[in-house]
């Protein structure tokens, strides 16, 4: 949730912009309760706010919120996009349910074409995901195509220009096949004729890949204290349910994975391993 200025003709005011960046391949149908909660909490912080704020006050009131969804799936959504649509019996309650509905944009609704061809740099960066599923020189070939649009941003929007492309390589770095990341680092060398400019995709380049070996670092790190727990855990307790299993694949905290292992032999069940925070 980010706050931006909204020029009106009564002058400048304030508006919450919550932006909902969906990546994943399968729609979620928590989406439009998801959005709702965030807009609530904001809301009730503003009211709190304006509870203790000294004397004298403004008249209250709510900001509006602008709720978009960015889904960048291969599909188009095909879950929930309302509040109503979320809702149980009895349907004579439902008009007591605020009229929620986030605003969705999809990518599987645009072409590559349309997106490239567009006047939105963001969008044309955007088009790069089209390629996902495409041979390597069909991937690289949009890639060309994308960099021609964006590459004049480097004299007139620096921070933009750098942000498309972290976007681009970062995709390109963790979403192609690993055996292509030498091929993609050298045709983002080739695109770039100024030498100045490639020195900076080089260094873009070299940072988003030493993040996904430090990432990769960190899940074997992970996996290799959790396959420790359940080899101890299971010769104490016996193996855990399936639902303690799926508990168990969800850890992401490794200092509370830590205490878990250290404390693993003073308790007496896995829902006793699972109280340990």
């Amino acid at each position: 949730m980010v706050e931006i200025p909204y020029r009106t003709g009564e002058g400048e005011r304030w508006a919450l912009v919550c932006v909902l960046l969906e990546h994943q391949t399968k729609s979620d149908w928590q989406v439009p309760l998801k959005t709702f909660t965030y807009a609530a909490l904001y809301w009730e912080w503003q009211w709190q706010t304006w509870e203790t704020a000294s004397t004298p006050k403004d008249e209250f009131s709510l900001t509006p919120i602008l709720p978009i969804v960015l889904h960048t799936g291969t599909r188009p959504w095909g879950s929930a996009k309302t509040l109503h649509e979320l809702l149980g019996p009895p349907e004579a309650f439902h008009a007591f349910t605020p009229n929620w509905q986030p605003i969705f944009w999809e990518l599987a609704k645009h072409s590559a074409d349309e997106l490239v061809n567009g006047p939105e740099s963001f969008l044309q960066a955007m088009a790069i995901f089209k390629s996902e599923d495409s041979e390597l020189e069909e991937a690289q070939q949009l890639l060309r195509r994308i960099f021609q649009k964006i590459d004049p941003l480097h004299d007139t929007g620096r921070v933009q220009w750098r942000d498309l492309l972290k976007l681009i390589l970062g995709w390109a770095q963790n979403r192609r096949p690993n055996v292509e990341r030498q091929s993609w680092s050298e045709l983002s060398d080739r695109l770039e004729t100024s030498a100045d400019n490639q020195r900076e995709m080089q260094a873009m380049a070299i940072t988003i890949a030493q993040s996904l070996q430090q990432e990769a670092r960190q899940e074997a790190f992970l996996e290799a204290k959790l396959s420790i727990l359940r080899r101890q855990g299971g010769k104490r307790f016996g193996p855990p349910s399936e639902q303690q299993a799926a508990e168990l694949n969800a850890l992401i905290d490794i200092d509370r994975l830590d205490r878990m292992l250290d404390q693993v032999n003073e308790v007496h069940s896995w829902a006793d391993v699972f109280t340990i925070k």
